[in-house]
């Protein structure tokens, strides 16, 4: 059986051999009868004329000399040779018009080789494309040579324009999905190319991806559509076989080119004439280059065209064809499409904060970054397109992971081992400021995720204080700092990052409009400016129109909810919430990713809009019993006891509602920060229940606990409202009021500003009961 990686080495060094040396070195390889006829075979495609209709430059001796005419073409230098002709910069010489031209002229008269040329010149003349140069003008010499003007391209080979350029992978790839779109209008119009490979992809002075040439292309399902000349480093087994070819031949070639931009290299020949692609990350882009240089051709992409929207998608973010997507990883790319929305801001929601949403994609956070690293990664693959810094965040992140996990659950051992990691990267940051930053950026924002703000902060704050690592690493982390600022109520500064990042992608990215969306949702949600609340709505509506994910959709009515929420329209916002929670009951597979989040949100209107203390109720004890379970704990199963507690207390059950909220404090406190305002209402909520539980000690810890929080706040800071109502409405119940806290209890401002959600609801009841 023929080794194919040893006969593509013979071939590769009999081509520099004289015939004698071919003779020895033959001789001295002691290849079978059968190999050598092959090496011989493949020797002759070898040197045939592969290169005559390339219009990059190489070594050869000029035939015309600079002056000599052909018809109306005047010969400036040579550009190419190859084992048909050779190919020249011409310019037009009769005067009609300026015109520069790559003039390819046939070495022989010979009719055979002009019949084929004839041939050739038919076929490039249906291929009318922006990326092929295009056929202007043929005929004979005097001499009987046949010849063709062709546009000519000035550009670079693309590999060597990627490097010259300092080209991202993200630009590589969409350079890349240019050509397959140019190679599949081709095989739409019965052209092969069958020799792709970079020195035949220019890059012009645009930018522009043209493919060059096509001298050796042949007609799908043509008598020359098999064997020919070839490429060896880049051909594919078909190929080397003298085997027919097709379309997938074609794909090969691209899947060659592909991995030469992603990794640099070529990749290595396998003894059956196969390929063996490297190891890239991520696993998508991997499991594209395996699909094109597969050796079964029909396990190839069917077309170039499949090909370029494989690696759209991938650029996108969106689940390839190539890989079997896991819901996890679904969820990933996702995340990674909207980063201000995968963020997911989970304060609390409107039912609770008189707006502040919680975001359905706070979902599977801590438990499955615990229990598979592999899946934590891709759900963390950092979003900064725009920089190679992305590779060393990723290396950077692998490396703690890698050395965090051996099968267990143990989130908090993680926690310490990433808190570890990225203090010591911290300390050398005058060293290694890019792994600092990458840290920085991944473990941050990983804390962010499983909502444990205070750590975020802890990582993210020294980092954007100081600004160090690349500067498109810093412009992504500053999208993630703006949430963890909002969720941590530094509200002030989240509001002006939030601002500075709209006006960033209104400006540079307009046609993002999920990210857009999702920083001017924010924007809106901290200042509460009917202009921010109106354009982020406008926003939020035109991405409802075009949305066919059910992931995507119950995102953005859960989101359309608050909006309205925010202007007071609460049978809209009734609306949304509902729409989110009927998607999840039509998509089970969809759970784990935050249906906890949409039926507490549809509670907490439940509540507080419909007072339908059933149906709250209902939906409740679904989270506590269905979604607690699948998620375990975390800062959703805060809320829902949260939310718990205030329909116990509607039902005069007061025991009941101080046992969910004793038990709910600590896990709010744990996971979303001490002082925040879900912290801040929860021990005003304890404080009021046990008041009304008739256990006055409890109530008064409970009070100087979110007293203690609040006591340098400024006085019209949301939390410390609240602890000083609280602290008025305990009076009341206590039967110890006071003249100013009972001025307090009958402003109109307050109570207009806690009567839109399930928490404030909760307060604005007890007014009115008292």
């Amino acid at each position: 059986m023929t080794d194919w990686q040893q006969m593509t080495n013979a071939a590769q060094t009999a081509l520099t051999l004289s015939p004698d040396e071919l003779r020895q070195y033959l001789a001295d390889a002691a290849l079978s009868p059968a190999d050598v006829e092959r090496l011989n075979t493949l020797m002759t495609r070898l040197r045939a004329p592969a290169g005559f209709m390339q219009t990059g430059a190489s070594e050869a001796a000029p035939v015309l000399e600079a002056g000599d005419r052909l018809s109306v073409w005047r010969v400036d230098t040579l550009i190419g040779s190859g084992g048909m002709g050779q190919v020249y910069r011409a310019t037009r010489a009769d005067g009609v018009y300026e015109q520069i031209v790559a003039l390819k002229v046939l070495h022989t008269d010979a009719q055979d080789r002009r019949e084929r040329f004839a041939e050739e010149r038919k076929r490039l003349a249906v291929l009318e494309h922006p990326g092929i140069s295009r056929i202007i003008d043929g005929g004979v010499t005097d001499d009987g040579r046949a010849y063709l003007a062709m546009e000519l391209v000035d550009g670079e080979p693309i590999d060597q324009f990627a490097d010259a350029q300092s080209l991202s992978l993200q630009s590589k790839l969409r350079l890349f999905v240019d050509l397959c779109r140019i190679v599949h209008y081709a095989h739409g119009q019965l052209v092969l190319h069958r020799d792709l490979k970079a020195a035949n992809v220019l890059v012009d002075q645009s930018g522009q991806v043209r493919l060059i040439d096509f001298g050796i292309a042949s007609e799908l399902g043509g008598e020359d559509d098999q064997g020919g000349p070839l490429t060896l480093a880049y051909a594919a087994p078909e190929q080397l076989l003298g085997e027919p070819l097709s379309v997938a031949t074609d794909v090969h070639g691209l899947g060659m080119l592909l991995h030469l931009l992603v990794t640099g290299v070529l990749p290595a020949r396998q003894p059956n004439g196969a390929v063996q692609p490297a190891a890239v990350a991520p696993a998508d882009l991997q499991a594209i280059l395996d699909r094109c240089l597969q050796f079964d051709r029909a396990a190839r992409y069917a077309s170039a065209s499949m090909l370029a929207d494989d690696v759209q998608d991938f650029l996108e973010h969106r689940p390839v064809s190539a890989r079997e997507p896991s819901g996890l990883h679904k969820l990933g790319l996702f995340l990674r499409r909207n980063p201000l929305g995968s963020a997911l801001s989970v304060a609390l929601v409107a039912a609770l904060t008189g707006g502040v949403v919680s975001s359905l994609r706070y979902a599977n956070e801590a438990r499955a970054e615990a229990a598979r690293a592999t899946e934590a990664l891709t759900l963390l693959e950092f979003q900064y397109e725009r920089t190679e810094a992305n590779l060393k965040a990723q290396e950077a992140y692998s490396d703690v992971l890698q050395r965090a996990f051996g099968g267990d659950e143990d989130a908090e051992r993680l926690t310490q081992l990433m808190k570890s990691r990225w203090q010591e990267a911290m300390d050398r940051r005058a060293d290694d400021p890019l792994r600092a930053a990458s840290l920085s950026y991944a473990i941050g924002r990983n804390f962010y995720f499983r909502g444990d703000t205070r750590q975020a902060l802890e990582v993210f704050d020294p980092w954007m204080t100081e600004r160090f690592g690349p500067q498109a690493l810093i412009d992504n982390g500053e999208e993630v700092y703006a949430l963890i600022l909002e969720a941590g109520d530094r509200e002030e500064e989240a509001e002006q990052l939030l601002r500075t990042l709209v006006d960033r992608y209104e400006t540079r990215y307009p046609n993002d409009r999920a990210n857009l969306f999702n920083y001017a949702f924010k924007l809106a949600r901290i200042t509460q400016a009917p202009e921010d609340i109106s354009h982020a709505e406008t926003l939020v509506l035109a991405l409802i129109e075009t949305d066919t994910d059910p992931f995507e959709r119950l995102f953005h009515h859960n989101q359309l909810g608050f909006l309205r929420l925010a202007k007071d329209d609460r049978e809209g916002a009734y609306d949304a919430f509902g729409v989110t929670v009927q998607i999840f009951e039509e998509n089970p597979n969809l759970a784990a990713y935050g249906r906890d989040i949409a039926r507490f949100n549809l509670a907490g209107q439940e509540l507080s809009l419909k007072r339908d203390l059933d149906a709250a109720e209902v939906l409740a004890d679904k989270i506590l019993n269905e979604d607690v379970a699948l998620k375990g704990e975390s800062l959703q199963l805060g809320r829902a006891l949260f939310l718990k507690s205030l329909i116990q207390s509607e039902r005069g059950r007061h025991d009941a509602a101080a046992s969910a909220i004793e038990q709910a404090v600590p896990l709010v406190e744990r996971y979303s920060g001490t002082g925040t305002k879900l912290h801040v209402m929860g021990e005003c909520i304890r404080a009021l229940t046990a008041a009304t539980a008739d256990q006055p000690v409890v109530a008064t810890e409970a009070l100087a606990a979110a007293a203690a929080l609040t006591d340098t706040l400024a006085e019209d800071d949301e939390r410390r409202q609240y602890v000083l109502l609280t602290q008025a409405l305990m009076e009341r119940t206590l039967g110890e009021s006071a003249d100013d806290s009972s001025e307090m209890l009958t402003t109109t401002a307050m109570q207009e500003s806690i009567r839109k959600s399930a928490l404030q609801y909760y307060f604005f009841r007890l007014l009115e009961e008292r």
